[in-house]
């Protein structure tokens, strides 16, 4: 229960800011074996579920193994599909509120205008503003959680027309309009990654016309469609650790992908292979005259891999689906026209290029130590967190699936799991409890941390590769990923080096 002073400031001794698994996550961290309490958090959404609040989209699901895609502390055997569609994730999220009596803890509708840390009286001071009513006030907390995820804000395709001309619905698939009916409609779909997919694998049967523009071909490649039976999920259900030792294999198995993302003899060897299995499904399941515009010329697992969830076909065997590469560079009240001078019908036009991860975690102003802006510390090329968590400067300040967390083949709440793990390696739980008051990292480690984030990058697909990658900045630099397996994250998290951890000192702030 959050402390409200006479100046209508509020304090907790621990503040999350966002709701999505990361938030969740943590959160039951804080529940169980942290036993801590007074904690609240903030999301600018709705309810509970991040990225799966915001997408909801028809044909909007996990391209991760269902039993997987859960936490350990939760885990679930019960999925309809062996990927997990959206609705069933987001109900998965919502027991877990239940469960952790977590529903009270979260004031949702909410704006993070900005974070300063308060040398003297070693606490954050979050300005919140309220979506809804315009109100202002100051939460302030010993601890911060930052789990802000990046699949959440729309980037929002410009063409054009398209925002002024066109008489019709423009809806971007993560703000999805459930009130817009496209049975029998001419619709048109920007985008060919995993969104656009999705979404055209879902709706294309119900359409008059259905016409996909794409920029670039994407390795598409075929996923296992197991679902399981009332068998298999009454074992995993009455025996856990059947279900537990599935977990573990099916993460050996995912990580065995690993290697294809680096240069090198077995890189190779299996980028070979995979890249000879997703040609043969292309021309297995897709019409002749696309078999050569689908199949991309950079090589395999330099981009996002999609798994095929029914667009190779049946979807583009529809008669009624046209895919083309020739850009859209005007929209008209009915209409969009093409750079080669072609014109297509459109009643509909869903925006699937992807979301915006140009701000990142600067979307929020955080002023830390010395009055360090983290914009200005991460300017030049700095954009990361120590073992993806710690930036100095910004003491008590754990960022939660953080720069250059994700991955490119395992899950991303793995990632998540591993950062909490570090979060309690290196003493959160006493700055919880306040046996200390300051939990940082030191200059040094967080450079040796950089350089050898961007040596490893560098001997990898995802920069080498011939492509060019959401994963990468303008600048070309990788600040999404993380450089190793998660094998590796998972040992880094539980063995730290004490020696780049700061615990109960920092900043002595003169009056």
């Amino acid at each position: 229960m959050s402390t409200v002073f006479a100046d209508g400031s509020l304090f907790s001794n621990v503040l999350i800011l966002g709701t999505g698994f990361s938030g969740l996550a943590t959160s039951i961290k804080l529940r169980t074996s942290w036993k801590e309490a007074d904690f609240h958090l903030y999301d600018r959404d709705h309810s509970w579920g991040g990225t799966w609040a915001a997408n909801t989209y028809p044909g909007c699901g996990s391209d991760i193994p269902a039993i997987w895609y859960c936490l350990t502390s939760d885990p679930k055997g019960d999925w309809s599909k062996a990927f997990p569609p959206r609705d069933e994730i987001y109900d998965y999220i919502q027991k877990l509120v239940a469960k952790y009596e977590l529903r009270h803890m979260a004031t949702f509708r909410t704006e993070i205008e900005g974070c300063k840390w308060n040398a003297d009286e070693k606490l954050w001071y979050v300005n919140v503003r309220s979506l809804e009513t315009g109100k202002k006030w100051v939460h302030k907390c010993r601890v911060l959680f930052t789990c802000k995820g990046g699949l959440v804000e729309p980037n929002r395709v410009q063409i054009e027309g398209l925002y002024t001309d066109f008489k019709g619905p423009v809806m971007h698939t993560a703000r999805w309009d459930h009130s817009v009916d496209y049975t029998n409609k001419n619709v048109v779909v920007i985008g060919n990654g995993c969104s656009a997919i999705q979404v055209i694998a879902a709706i294309h049967d119900q359409t008059k016309t259905l016409t996909q523009f794409a920029r670039t071909p994407q390795w598409i490649t075929p996923r296992p469609e197991f679902v399981p039976g009332r068998i298999t999920r009454f074992i995993f259900t009455r025996f856990p650790f059947v279900l537990h030792l599935l977990r573990t294999i099916v993460f050996f198995v995912i990580e065995a992908a690993y290697p294809m993302f680096k240069k090198g003899w077995l890189g190779t060897f299996i980028r070979r292979i995979r890249a000879h299995h997703a040609t043969q499904n292309i021309r297995k399941k897709s019409p002749e005259k696309y078999w050569k515009v689908l199949k991309p010329d950079y090589e395999f697992a330099c981009k996002r891999l999609i798994f095929d969830c029914g667009y190779l076909g049946p979807a583009l065997n529809n008669p009624n689906m046209e895919l083309t590469f020739d850009r859209v560079v005007k929209v008209e009240s009915n209409k969009v026209i093409t750079k080669d001078g072609n014109s297509y019908p459109a009643d509909i036009i869903i925006d699937a290029t992807g979301f915006d991860l140009s701000g990142g975690f600067t979307n929020i102003p955080f002023i830390g130590e010395h009055g360090v802006s983290l914009e200005d510390f991460w300017a030049n090329g700095r954009v990361s967190a120590y073992e993806t968590v710690l930036v100095p400067n910004f003491p008590n300040n754990f960022l939660i699936f953080g720069p250059n967390s994700a991955t490119g083949h395992n899950s991303v709440l793995f990632a998540i799991e591993n950062a909490i793990k570090f979060c309690e390696s290196v003493g959160v739980k006493k700055l919880i409890s306040g046996e200390t008051d300051y939990i940082g990292v030191r200059a040094e480690a967080y450079d040796r941390w950089i350089h050898d984030v961007d040596s490893s990058h560098a001997q990898g697909l995802l920069q080498q590769g011939g492509c060019q990658s959401w994963y990468l900045a303008d600048n070309g630099r990788n600040a999404t990923t993380y450089p190793w397996s998660q094998l590796t994250a998972w040992l880094r998290a539980r063995w730290i080096d004490k020696n780049a951890i700061v615990i109960g000192n920092g900043e002595k702030k003169t009056k």
